[in-house]
């Protein structure tokens, strides 16, 4: 019996142990399932921190996003933590920045990606800033890493205060609370991807409405002898779809040196004239005649910092432009047209979309120029030929031969020379075969 004793002795807390193994896990099996659900940022943080509560009861918890500082350097920002937090430090928490290379703790968890705990924070200042923890009162820092495809993004931190017990984790809590982590950075990672393809699709909605508008555009810019009109409108469109409200079309001089501007919406005090053309290439070419030169799209985020447009610095003053975007108009056999450039009101790069909009608007305001060259072109051929032809009619009408054209062995025209010559007038002769006019012995 003693035998059976000292196994019922040792059964109790086996026991005890599977129930608690059990309890853990089913903690997980609900985290990961409640996870699957999760659609934003903030719910999954949520759910996170509710997990990390039932593997790890009478610990406070809070979840901080691995974010870029003012001078690029990465910090960790608090997102969200629980009530239990909230009731220790009320606000002081909102908008906190860690940075990472403060202290081992934060260094650890950025680098090595692994569960860091520092029992004593006052006891251990090499962990965890000193000044910090007294701040906050924190006995007691665990922070566990979200890692998606080897990249931290974020961190689910532990706390204990000084008037609690130091935190101490189990294998099985530490084993937990990272497979906990780990479904939380997929989660993150399918709702940021879902965000994105929200995103996508909503650009190709607002895209394909604008490709509709550019098409109703392009017909009304096809029908438009007009050019100047034509190229007005299709600023104004481009001013409207995105946001930037300065637009100029600045068409190449005819010793292609330089620009001048040919219309403009809302960019009236930066006009180049054909006395005064903005220089294609050199120091003083600014955003358009850097275009030009590098049949390239060239963006300038500050054009304060921007030495081509040094020269330019009291037009663009007058403007109120500190970013700008040109893109040159080049004809599908690479002839320079000019450059179609924007203006933006603060300083940065213009999105993805906006670019794209200006790519769809510079093609229209090519075939729009293609087309009126070759319109003008046509005109001048037209108006060519009807000189020559007037000259022409001029020179045989007035003619003293006689001067007849045949055709299917008819006459299809006689000059008046010729009418006089046989007696008929034009109208008598056109029509008529010609064997009518030979004597019957010479046919």
């Amino acid at each position: 019996m003693p035998e059976t004793q000292k196994t019922g002795t040792h059964a109790v807390p086996l026991l005890q142990q599977a129930l608690e193994e059990a309890e853990q896990y089913r903690a997980l099996a609900e985290g990961i399932l409640a996870l699957s659900l999760c659609r934003t940022e903030p719910e999954i943080f949520g759910v996170l921190m509710s997990r990390a509560e039932k593997l790890f009861p009478n610990t406070h918890w809070a979840v901080g996003k691995l974010s870029d500082a003012a001078d690029g350097k990465p910090e960790f920002e608090l997102q969200d933590w629980t009530p239990s937090v909230h009731a220790q430090l009320g606000d002081v928490l909102k908008g906190l920045r860690l940075p990472i290379m403060a202290t081992g703790f934060s260094h650890k968890l950025y680098f090595e990606h692994r569960i860091v705990v520092v029992e004593d924070c006052p006891g251990h200042p090499e962990q965890f800033d000193p000044v910090a923890a007294k701040r906050f009162g924190l006995r007691s820092l665990m922070g566990v890493p979200l890692v998606q495809s080897g990249h931290l993004v974020g961190v689910l931190y532990g706390l204990a205060f000084l008037h609690e017990p130091p935190l101490s984790l189990t294998e099985l809590q530490s084993s937990g609370l990272q497979n906990l982590c780990r479904v939380s950075a997929l989660a993150l990672d399918r709702q940021r991807a879902h965000a994105e393809l929200e995103h996508q699709l909503g650009n190709a909605s607002r895209l394909n409405e604008r490709m509709k508008a550019f098409q109703s555009l392009l017909a009304e810019v096809a029908g438009q002898p007009d050019l100047e009109r034509a190229l007005r409108s299709l600023l104004d469109v481009l001013a409207e779809a995105t946001g930037y409200g300065k637009w100029a079309i600045h068409t190449v001089s005819e010793d292609r040196t330089g620009l001048h501007t040919l219309v403009q919406v809302g960019a009236e005090g930066l006009a180049f004239s054909a006395a005064d053309p903005l220089p294609i290439g050199g120091p003083a070419a600014g955003v358009g005649g850097r275009a030009a030169s590098e049949g390239r799209l060239v963006v300038v985020e500050d054009l304060q910092q921007d030495p081509s447009t040094l020269a330019h610095q009291e037009k663009v003053a007058a403007l109120g432009a500190r970013s700008a975007v040109s893109m040159p108009l080049k004809s599908r056999g690479g002839d320079l047209f000019g450059v179609l450039s924007g203006f933006g009101d603060k300083p940065g790069r213009p999105s993805e979309e906006v670019l794209a909009q200006l790519r769809s608007v510079a093609d229209l305001a090519t075939l729009a120029m293609e087309r009126f060259r070759l319109w003008e072109s046509l005109q001048a051929e037209l108006s060519q030929r009807k000189e020559s032809e007037a000259l022409y009619r001029t020179l045989v009408e007035e003619s003293l031969s006689g001067v007849y054209l045949i055709q299917d062995g008819v006459f299809q025209y006689a000059n008046p020379a010729f009418c006089r010559v046989f007696g008929y007038t034009e109208s008598e002769l056109k029509g008529m075969p010609v064997g009518i006019l030979v004597a019957p012995s010479d046919r």
